[in-house]
């Protein structure tokens, strides 16, 4: 989805899970895939997530995909953590068949 971020507008992955269904890979796999299509197939020139300093998880999820913590960001009237990934980081850990 599109969202403004300190004054840009960004391609940001975000996710729901039910809790039930949390630690087994779900939102990694999911966050994963959308971030291929974006940066592979869509050529968008990076990804980003705003998250809330107190989910760890969603944190955990962020890193595994490859997403950089880059400062912080209000939304919704919060402050949020914001993590970004550029195709060109995305490219470097990425195999050639999917880039």
């Amino acid at each position: 989805m599109r969202q403004w971020v300190n004054r840009s507008l960004e391609a940001e992955i975000g996710y729901l899970i039910q809790r039930s269904m949390w630690r087994y890979g779900y939102a990694s796999e999911a966050a994963g895939g959308v971030r291929d299509y974006a940066l592979g197939v869509l050529r968008l020139p990076r990804v980003v997530s705003l998250i809330r300093s107190d989910n760890l998880p969603s944190q955990g999820v962020a890193a595994k995909i490859g997403m950089m913590r880059c400062g912080t960001a209000p939304h919704a009237g919060l402050e949020h953590l914001f993590y970004a990934l550029d195709r060109r980081g995305w490219n470097a850990g990425t195999p050639d068949d999917v880039r």
